[in-house]
Parts: C-alpha cells; structure tokens; sequence
C-alpha cells in the first residue's frame, strides 16, 4: 500500500479524492472534517488497545514506548481534525476508506514487528531445539507472520480495484490461511502439551 498510494497521487485522475482534491462527482461523500477523523480514528483505536494490551501483559518498555508514540500521534491528528483544521470541501468515502485502511494497518505494523523483537532475540540465545514459540500475538496465534502478510494483501487489494490483482491476493490469502492451519496442527502433534492458539486470526481460525 506505501507504494501504491505514492503512485496514484502522481496523476490528477487517481489522485485519492479527500480534502482540497476532491473534485465534484457523484460518488459518495461526506464532509472533509468527517472524512479526516474516519482516516485517524480506526488506527488511534488500535494504538491505544496495543498500548493497553501491551501494559497489562507487562510488556518490554520499548513495546509500550513505541505503541505510546504512536497512539499520540493519531490523537494530535484525531485533535487537530476536529479542534483546530477548518475545512470547506468533501471527501469520497471510498478514498477515505482507503487511506484509512493504510494508517490502520500500519499502527497494528508498528505493534506486530515490535512484539517479534523479543522472540528474535530469544531466538538468538536459545538452543537449535525445536521451540514453542512465545510472547507478543503467538500468546494467540500461532503465526503472527502470516497475519501481518495477509493484512498487507487485504491492503493492495484494496488500494489495485483490479479484478486480476484481488483474485492473486485472494489466492494467496487462502494459501497462507491453510500454511498456519498446517503449522498449528505441527506443532499439536510435535507438543501435545502446547496450549491452545488459533491459527492466523485470533479466537476466530
């Protein structure tokens, strides 16, 4: 998605319609100040669960410092929206859904590649024994890795609106979805004492 986007606003025609670029059509729409706090909100939602989930797990202090940075950021933006911009055009709720999307998969990013940190580094100094694998979203899953690819698949899907794109995401989507299922019945069968975890998606599958 951070390469698509770039690209699109090269051109006037794929220019992402919010704000000042929104130019009169009939697609849907709503007020620029709306559309500016449905981009920031879904991902200020999501830092500030990652800051409380990470603090009552009593996480690594540069895990909580990190999602704190970025819950702060999305405040002063979801701030800035509704205190001190003032807007007069329109925003295209698909355009809005888009960019929204974009920062919310990156503020679940921020977390997700954060919580590996540690389990690289136990990694490191472990033995070259087979582990069960702990700490961040493998409390969970058993392939946090997979989530956040499919995550970025959902993203250029959404961003492409190409059928043959969406149909090679969708695919691969489906492949890494039977790839964890594959992976948490491995490790079922190699540790039959392991706790249970879903397999990609939390609680879910």
């Amino acid at each position: 998605m951070s390469v698509f986007l770039p690209l699109r606003e090269l051109k006037p025609e794929t220019r992402m319609g919010y704000s000042k670029f929104a130019v009169p059509s009939k697609k849907a729409k709503f007020s620029s100040r709306k559309g500016m706090i449905v981009i920031y909100s879904p991902a200020l939602i999501a830092s500030a669960i990652a800051v409380i989930y990470a603090y009552l797990k009593s996480m690594n202090t540069y895990i909580i410092l990190s999602a704190s940075l970025s819950s702060l950021h999305y405040i002063k933006r979801v701030y800035e929206a509704l205190m001190v911009h003032r807007y007069s055009g329109s925003s295209f709720v698909r355009d809005v859904l888009i960019i929204s999307t974009s920062y919310f998969s990156f503020a679940v990013f921020v977390f997700y590649l954060s919580s590996l940190v540690p389990l690289v580094y136990e990694r490191m100094e472990a033995k070259s024994t087979r582990q069960i694998p702990n700490g961040g979203l493998f409390q969970y899953i058993w392939c946090p890795h997979y989530l956040g690819e499919v995550i970025s698949l959902a993203g250029v899907a959404l961003v492409s609106q190409t059928f043959i794109i969406v149909a090679f995401q969708f695919s691969s989507t489906i492949y890494l979805l039977v790839r964890s299922y594959n992976t948490r019945k491995w490790y079922e069968n190699r540790f039959p004492g392991a706790p249970y975890r879903a397999s990609v998606i939390p609680f879910i599958f």
